[in-house]
């Protein structure tokens, strides 16, 4: 019996303490990476002669409102960038470039209490297939699959400035 390889997102801290109804906020992320492995789930990991440099943006929306006296968040993510100097192996892959595939999430607060700083939230992520995709590439930015994450959260804080998520 086999398995497929797990996904989630990467939260960070007070990512799911809400802010208050009615706040729109626009973020824009950066991140370079240099790799030397190639990991796959069923060959191994490959370290000799394997590269590869990418430079990734995200355009990030946030929107906090209330419903039901509860708060909730729509959170847009774009993320652009370009894949480069790839090799596994030895072998030359060809870069990539453009807009990676957005993802649409909503969140809802079942549990959001302020002054105790605790907050149980849930969370839907769809992730569109409309990025930058060539079946002919090995690498892409666009995954050419419609994808699906749930996940709960229960943010704990403590002395006014750490929290256990």
């Amino acid at each position: 019996m086999g398995s497929a390889p797990c996904r989630a997102f990467d939260f960070q801290p007070f990512d799911w303490v809400p802010a208050n109804p009615g706040t729109n906020v626009l973020l824009n992320y950066y991140e370079y990476g240099k790799h030397d492995e190639f990991n796959n789930s069923m060959s191994g990991t490959v370290s000799y002669g394997t590269s590869l440099d990418s430079h990734i943006g995200v355009v990030r929306y946030l929107h906090y409102d209330a419903i039901f006296d509860h708060p909730y968040i729509i959170d847009l993510i774009v993320p652009y960038g370009a894949l480069s100097n790839g090799k596994i192996g030895g072998e030359k892959l060809r870069s990539a470039s453009g807009v990676a595939d957005p993802v649409a999430s909503f969140g809802y607060w079942l549990i959001n209490q302020p002054e105790q700083q605790r907050y149980l939230s849930g969370v839907v992520f769809i992730t569109l297939p409309i990025g930058t995709y060539d079946k002919g590439r090995a690498l892409n930015l666009g995954g050419n699959r419609w994808q699906t994450d749930v996940q709960v959260d229960f943010t704990q804080g403590f002395l006014d400035k750490f929290t256990i998520d």
